[in-house]
């Protein structure tokens, strides 16, 4: 509704406003899951919110949840780890990461497949 309201003046009144109001919101909302794959450790509720109006409880969850993530990733072999930073972070092509490890696509494939299941069973006994 904040988009909408910024641009209430180049919007024309005789078109039904629904459609961009839904498009806005798509973007948005596609913009938000960009932003938690290359941060995963930001939460999906709260993330906007200034700090003064956070809780306390809700910013040492995230704090602790980026500090496991930090560990989780260490903990990988060196190899997962380069190539997961190449592909989240970096937003490296798979053909780029391969030309950089000396290695097929399809190995990058694979071994960015196994760093993210580790980091799945890591994640499932945090559940527990």
């Amino acid at each position: 509704m904040l988009k909408l309201w910024l641009v209430r003046d180049r919007i024309d009144r005789e078109k039904n406003i629904s459609p961009m109001g839904m498009t806005v919101t798509r973007n948005l909302c596609i913009d938000r899951l960009r932003r938690l794959k290359t941060h995963p450790h930001e939460s999906l509720t709260g993330h906007d919110a200034p700090d003064g109006q956070r809780s306390a409880q809700a910013m040492m969850e995230d704090h602790e949840n980026a500090e496991w993530m930090r560990g989780a990733v260490r903990n990988l072999p060196d190899k997962y780890r380069a190539v997961l930073r190449m592909r989240q972070v970096e937003h490296l092509e798979m053909g780029e990461i391969a030309r950089i490890i000396g290695a097929t696509e399809g190995v990058v494939r694979t071994i960015l497949s196994r760093a993210r299941k580790q980091m799945m069973e890591q994640l499932k006994v945090r559940r527990d």
